[in-house]
């Protein structure tokens, strides 16, 4: 009898760890060598994943990314990235390592162009070594989950095979597991999910188109989306990871979540009940893996002029939601 209450025990146990939601957090890359505070923080909300983000700048004249730089910020360049990957593993954080691209005048990933074709050649081979550069790094150092390109829309047009290719060479290489995050829009477009181990979505989906949404027209508003989201996980058998969530915190954020207009009306309460509404609606669901939200600063470097009405939940109501939820 006591080994069968043993058994019991342990096998509820282990579908308890099994399904752990991957509640993360987006640490923004400090300016400055930084002991990142910031990590430590994102504890405090319940949060046991981080992402870690190295970028890269993409020179659409000759199709090179460059990355880890001089003139690049600290936590941006390999140096930053390592200090920010110890530091995750001293606090018992579970890591997904992100690489990120920038487009001239900060134009949109998916809508990169060339117009030579050769320089789909020169960005694939100059793409492939930024990173390889850090998933050799990531592998080195024991992250858990390595994202292979963030909202490449037309990269995946031009270049189909790259994705595959490189999911098969690093499944035999490397240890961590494997996504991909696909803006919110282009998801279905996306050929390999049964290849990865999370259907990546940076889900920035349209809502309440109001100014002020309540928490329950925010919710009304992503019924359509939630089945959407379920019936595709169940299409390509796997689990949706929320590679990017979140609002800003200005009146009519849910509308459209991805837009970075500059004169906007500082909302604190629009940014919380849009989250509630999320949390509850998407995140929550059994479909769902978990998520990332966007995203936290760096205490020890200077924030943003416009984190009043930032992505961020830093010293906003948001964060009591986000609590609630990260359990």
């Amino acid at each position: 009898m006591k080994k069968l209450i043993f058994l019991f025990l342990f096998s509820i146990s282990f579908l308890s760890q099994s399904q752990e939601k991957l509640n993360g957090v987006s640490i923004v890359a400090p300016s400055k060598t930084s002991s990142y505070p910031s990590i430590n923080e994102v504890k405090n909300l319940g949060a046991n994943w981080i992402t870690i983000m190295p970028y890269s700048f993409v020179d659409e004249n000759t199709g090179q990314v460059i990355f880890n730089t001089d003139w690049q910020w600290w936590g941006e360049r390999t140096e930053g990235v390592i200090a920010a990957i110890v530091e995750a593993k001293k606090q018992n954080f579970k890591i997904m390592l992100k690489p990120m691209m920038w487009l001239k005048g900060g134009g949109y990933t998916g809508d990169l162009q060339f117009e030579d074709f050769n320089k789909w050649n020169d960005f694939e081979k100059s793409y492939a070594d930024y990173i390889l550069h850090f998933a050799e790094i990531s592998d080195s150092l024991n992250v858990d989950l390595f994202c292979l390109g963030t909202e490449l829309k037309s990269f995946m047009q031009f270049k189909p095979q790259f994705f595959p290719k490189t999911i098969q060479t690093y499944q035999d290489s490397f240890q961590f597991e494997l996504t991909y995050a696909a803006n919110w829009d282009n998801y279905k477009n996306v050929t390999f999910w049964n290849k990865v181990d999370y259907i990546g979505i940076d889900a920035y989906f349209p809502g309440a188109s109001n100014s002020q949404p309540t928490m329950q027209q925010a919710k009304t508003e992503l019924v359509k989306t939630k089945y959407e989201l379920k019936d595709f996980a169940e299409q390509k058998n796997g689990k949706i990871l929320f590679t990017e969530f979140g609002y800003r915190s200005c009146a009519q954020c849910a509308y459209q979540p991805w837009a970075h207009k500059k004169e906007v009306t500082p909302s604190a309460d629009c940014q919380k009940n849009a989250l509630e509404a999320f949390f509850i609606q998407l995140y929550n669901q059994p479909w769902c893996a978990g998520g990332f939200l966007w995203k936290w600063y760096d205490s020890e470097n200077e924030f943003p002029r416009n984190i009043a009405t930032d992505y961020s939940p830093q010293g906003k109501p948001s964060l009591e939601i986000i609590k609630q939820n990260f359990k």
